[in-house]
């Protein structure tokens, strides 16, 4: 392999690798961004207030009964609710920063800082929710903790979670059914189902029910086949440019001319030199 060959590969391996952590905050297909919100019922004991740490942009104060957005990516972590001296929730604003206020926001470093050095932990760290299904109407994620809290101690106790539509509207999480979509009557397939059937009918029934597989093909698998799947084709992409390169740099370096290791023919009437000739 030519110096060509080994820089080729050397640049499609530098490729991959700055890939590789970009690759996992892609939405894959079918699924959807997902927004975060936090409901706190009860409070804080008086003189101190309660705040979201480890969010994206470092933390946020929030208000008891009032449902907080916050912005989430696992690469920072669990987030962390906890309680500071109201003197030092002031310095944390109560709402995340727009797109066009981010650059004089207050960096992110400081405001964990403040949270590790006067804060009380309320509770475990919690993680959010990063992706929906695009099928669900489900959008914001809401995570409703119920606190009790002392001058020096606090608790944050998960009780539920709730979805919402992108227009406010209470929904059912994934895979759970949404409000009003019952049905009146039964269906036929619950009729049936109802009806008692003999194990050895039920077995031959799913046996002629169930499709045969064609010549080769191998039988469905499950989830973790799928979630293989799906890792397997986040780096289909890269390793195929990386074979294209290296095929093209093999191609090149066998359809160079090849540099003539033999002795050059000598010109007639010249005479090569170191070569003596006759008196």
């Amino acid at each position: 392999m030519d110096l060509r060959t080994w820089a080729a590969a050397a640049a499609c391996l530098t490729f991959l690798a700055g890939t590789a952590p970009a690759s996992a905050d892609l939405v894959p297909s079918g699924a959807k961004r997902a927004q975060n919100s936090v409901l706190v019922e009860g409070d804080a004991a008086p003189d101190w207030v309660l705040i979201l740490a480890n969010t994206f942009y470092g933390a946020r104060r929030l208000t008891p009964g009032t449902p907080s957005p916050v912005t989430w990516h696992p690469l920072h972590g669990d987030m962390r609710l906890v309680m500071v001296p109201a003197a030092i929730g002031a310095k944390i604003p109560d709402v995340e920063p727009q797109p066009d206020e981010r650059k004089h926001a207050v960096p992110r470093e400081e405001l964990l800082k403040l949270a590790d050095k006067h804060g009380i932990p309320c509770g475990e760290a919690f993680s959010g929710t990063r992706i929906l299904p695009a099928r669900e109407p489900a959008y914001e994620v809401r995570l409703v903790l119920r606190v009790e809290a002392t001058a020096t101690t606090c608790t944050a106790t998960p009780i539920r979670t709730e979805y919402y539509a992108k227009d406010g509207r209470p929904v059912g999480g994934p895979g759970e059914p949404q409000p009003g979509a019952t049905s009146s009557a039964p269906s036929a397939s619950a009729s049936a189902s109802a009806t008692p059937t003999p194990p050895s009918a039920s077995a031959s029934a799913s046996a002629a029910e169930a499709p045969p597989l064609s010549p080769g093909a191998a039988p469905p698998a499950g989830c973790g086949a799928c979630a293989a799947a799906r890792e397997d084709a986040t780096w289909a992409g890269p390793l195929a440019v990386w074979l294209l390169v290296a095929a093209r740099a093999a191609r090149r370096r066998r359809t160079r001319p090849r540099r003539s290791r033999t002795c050059p023919t000598p010109t007639p009437g010249r005479v090569p030199r170191g070569t003596a000739t006759a008196a």
